[in-house]
């Protein structure tokens, strides 16, 4: 048995051969979860495109757990024939402040209540897509935009939703 690999069918002309990806480095996502993405990718894991969704999909997970500096190198193919992935974690960054500038419909007391994101919470992109979409039907459709500043000596990020 292999631990934190996973193995799938890659196409090709003939039968399917299978590719064995592991990952190294990796230590605030576990191996299951990063396994997971390789099986939602399955076949396509074979080829140039497949293995960019999987880095992008690595990336993603990452960026949801607040590690914003994460870089997932491109696969190296191992004696064994397996494909390694190593992941450099970076520093984890929470949300030291959030704040609205434009002309909001709202006061921004009512803004903040409908967020996901909160200050002082462990950074998540996913909270902020769903912030982004909520804010936006809040101001009738118009454009949000999301201004940061990053902090990296102290690990944080301050929000800005900006209308226009």
């Amino acid at each position: 048995m292999i631990w934190g690999a996973l193995a799938v069918a890659a196409a090709t002309s003939g039968p399917p051969a299978l590719v064995v990806v592991r990952f190294d480095g990796n230590r605030a996502v576990s191996t299951a979860e990063l396994q997971a993405e390789v099986k939602q990718l399955g076949p396509a894991i074979s080829d140039a495109d497949g293995l960019e969704r999987l880095a992008l999909r690595v990336t993603a997970l990452y960026f949801d757990r607040g590690y914003l500096a994460v870089r997932v190198d491109d696969p190296i193919r191992a004696g064994d024939g397996a494909l390694v992935v190593h992941v450099s974690e970076g520093d984890r960054y929470s949300v030291r402040a959030i704040s609205f500038s434009g002309a909001w419909p709202r006061a921004e007391a009512a803004l903040r209540a409908t967020l996901r994101t909160h200050a002082g919470a462990v950074f998540c992109r996913a909270d902020v897509a769903a912030d982004l979409k909520k804010l936006s039907a809040l101001a009738g459709g118009a454009a949000v935009t999301p201004l940061t500043r990053i902090d990296s000596a102290h690990h944080t990020i301050d929000l800005e939703f900006l209308i226009s």
